[in-house]
């Protein structure tokens, strides 16, 4: 699931971000990519650990068959 948020502010530590249901998150900004304003819109991946564990399973079979130059 993808969530999206909208920043609505920004202060030295601290973005408050908004979703489509004015749902208000007050979120750190160190957690934020570098340079993000006031408008800009951030995508949150939301999912169980269970799918996550999954997906870096994957991945990580992904970077060694890259590595070992061979095709799963």
């Amino acid at each position: 699931m993808v969530v999206v948020f909208k920043v609505e502010s920004l202060n030295d530590q601290t973005a408050v971000l908004k979703d489509a249901d004015n749902n208000i998150v007050n979120w750190p900004k160190s957690k934020l990519p570098a340079g993000l304003a006031v408008g800009a819109e951030v995508f949150f991946h939301v999912h169980p650990q269970k799918d996550l564990v999954a997906h870096d399973k994957k991945l990580a079979e992904n970077i060694l068959n890259e590595i070992l130059n061979t095709q799963s």
